[in-house]
């Protein structure tokens, strides 16, 4: 469980706002067949604050958002997931793969899609919080 998690995170994060792609992932086949669209909002929770990359003006000692991005379009263009969790969760394992434990700490995703439903809704979604406990087989 992550009660007390959120205590020990630093201050500091990268986030990922409103990231757009296009995607199968769904229960209904026609989203499998006709794809939507998904918003990611992402937060990525350094181990460290991210005062030495202020200081030192350096990419090294940050997180780089445009490599979890273009991680992210690579898994929306080759697999199709029946659950949104599943996407965001999958998404959270790629970013600790990216970074890696010592750099990331944790990851907040929110993934909404507008799904073809008949009731008026702007969009539905999941919103997952995960630290590399949390992803352990």
């Amino acid at each position: 469980t992550n009660v007390g998690v959120h205590d020990n995170l630093t201050r500091d994060y990268v986030f990922i706002e409103k990231l757009e792609l296009y995607g199968y992932h769904g229960d209904v086949p026609e989203e499998k067949v006709l794809g939507q669209r998904f918003e990611f909002d992402i937060k990525l929770f350094p181990q460290q604050p991210s005062l030495a990359c202020a200081q030192r003006d350096d990419l090294n000692d940050t997180l780089d958002y445009t490599a979890l991005i273009k991680e992210i379009e690579k898994m929306m263009q080759t697999k199709a997931f029946n659950m949104i969790e599943t996407l965001a969760n999958e998404t959270a394992k790629c970013a600790f793969t990216i970074y890696g434990t010592d750099k990331l700490q944790a990851i907040q995703i929110q993934v909404r899609k507008h799904p073809p439903i008949s009731q008026f809704v702007k969009s539905v979604g999941v919103n997952v919080f995960r630290t590399a406990h949390d992803l352990i087989e």
